[in-house]
């Protein structure tokens, strides 16, 4: 079996990959000139409930945009399925340029769990920009009693099938990096779904769900204020200005 520091390194391939795509903003293309646009508000549509990755980075872009071009950006959040309903509220929006889909690189697998989807991220929409990279990070509550990652792979290994892991939403990146762990851990954490990964948070702060892999920014401040225990994997090297996430890396 491998060791916890080499379960890491094997999730950062990953999530890292997952964060460098996250946030591509993707659009129909329209006729909008250049001269004109933004003549009206713009719908920045997320998959994801309020306050997780997705949402947070949205609303930061969002503000910025309105600050820059004088016209009004606004957050819809479409949460569920993995991020497909937002995908058909784009997809079935006017082709102008005025809704936006902020995804995160996740929504890809959607296409491989589905034989019946509407609209494909590919087809007839326009990669506008990546907006951000972020590092991931493996949280636990506090009652589960470990400390390290060697602790949660030997807990779990003694109670298989019982403790619970959040994501947020069946294939998600949070999904994919949890079942990766369980694959090369030989643990058999469960999954709950959720919506968007600040719904996981919520159940995971008050302790329904014991486990998560999240984006650093959600979690970083229950993590310094104890209410959630911070232990891997390693950050990217613009990251490890974090203490926590230095922390993390060491532990991992």
């Amino acid at each position: 079996m491998r060791n916890a520091t080499d379960i890491f390194r094997g999730l950062i391939c990953l999530t890292a990959g997952a964060a460098s795509a996250f946030g591509v903003g993707i659009s129909f293309s329209g006729p909008a000139s250049a001269q004109t646009f933004p003549s009206k508000p713009v719908r920045i549509v997320i998959g994801f409930a309020p306050g997780g990755p997705s949402d947070i980075i949205s609303r930061l872009v969002g503000t910025k945009m309105s600050e820059i071009l004088g016209q009004q950006f606004v957050i819809e959040n479409k949460a569920g399925a993995g991020g497909v309903i937002a995908i058909d509220t784009v997809g079935r929006s006017d082709p102008d340029g005025y809704t936006i889909l902020n995804t995160p690189l996740g929504n890809a697998v959607n296409e491989t769990l589905s034989a019946n989807l509407k609209f494909k991220v590919g087809d007839g929409m326009v990669a506008i920009a990546p907006l951000a990279e972020t590092a991931n990070v493996l949280v636990v509550h506090p009652t589960l009693g470990v400390k390290n990652v060697a602790g949660l792979i030997q807990l779990a290994k003694s109670k298989p099938g019982e403790i619970l892991y959040a994501t947020a939403g069946r294939g998600s990146a949070t999904h994919l990096a949890s079942e990766l762990f369980n694959m090369m851990a030989g643990t058999k954490l469960k999954p709950i779904h959720y919506k968007g990964g600040g719904d996981a948070l919520k159940d995971l702060l008050s302790g329904e769900v014991k486990v998560m892999i999240s984006s650093i920014a959600p979690v970083l401040g229950f993590i310094r204020n104890g209410q959630l225990i911070g232990l891997g994997p390693r950050a990217p090297s613009a990251m490890l200005r974090f203490p926590i996430c230095r922390r993390c890396r060491n532990q991992a």
